[in-house]
């Protein structure tokens, strides 16, 4: 059993290692001398939920992906990565959204070695593995939108993974494409669900809206709040 736990850690440790490699081979690290603006979010976004030292930002070509990520490899060094298309097409606001929603992931522990292990068992269940991905992913989309203090434009970042397009950003109506949800047929929509480990983009902007609203809480909480 240890050779096999031992032979596992090895390869991991490798396959973080050539990731490592590529990483700083061919993506951009963002600091105070490359993209300080985006650096300051990090930094920002890092002392404001907490973490003790900021993850380090890369920019990389993309090819037309919209996306963001957070992870942890050699060294146990927080990243995020940010690809080229999601710079392109959020604005600064909907940009501090998506740094703080892969700030969220490593602030609550999602990416942490030893936790993974403890939540193995859970993850042989069907479907618990999946739902356990989501509810995650709806975690940080809260994080997100408080650490950028601006729903407005948390709900558009979350619709630009859907649409992807700059040129229509500044006219995307998020209440427009919340109220998609509705139409979702519910038993495909279901089994869709029970098998993803993000939830539908439209439910993303349905359960932040009702989270600041604070429908839970009972106070409400107007649309228009924005980032101070």
């Amino acid at each position: 059993m240890a050779v096999y736990i031992g032979g596992i850690w090895l390869m991991s440790y490798f396959a973080k290692s050539l990731i490592t490699a590529h990483m700083l081979g061919h993506y951009v690290k963002v600091g105070p001398q490359q993209f300080p603006h985006l650096q300051q979010m990090v930094e920002e976004s890092a002392a404001a939920i907490g973490l003790n030292e900021a993850p380090q930002a890369f920019i990389y070509n993309s090819g037309g992906m919209m996306n963001a990520f957070a992870l942890k490899l050699v060294g146990r060094r927080r990243y995020i990565w940010l690809t080229s298309a999601l710079i392109d097409a959020d604005s600064d606001e909907q940009v501090r959204f998506v740094i703080g929603h892969e700030m969220a992931h490593h602030a609550a522990g999602h990416l942490d070695g030893g936790k993974h292990f403890l939540r193995l068992p859970a993850r042989m269940v069907p479907f618990l593995g999946s739902a356990y991905s989501r509810a995650c992913e709806l975690t940080c989309d809260r994080a997100g939108s408080q650490l950028a203090r601006d729903l407005s434009a948390s709900r558009s970042a979350l619709q630009m993974l859907a649409c992807g397009s700059a040129k229509l950003n500044a006219s995307m109506n998020p209440d427009a494409f919340q109220a998609q949800e509705q139409l979702v047929p519910p038993v495909a929509g279901f089994f869709i669900k029970i098998f993803a480990t993000h939830p539908r983009t439209t439910r993303r902007v349905q359960a932040l809206t009702e989270w600041y609203r604070g429908e839970t809480t009972g106070v409400a909480v107007p649309l228009s709040a924005s980032r101070a």
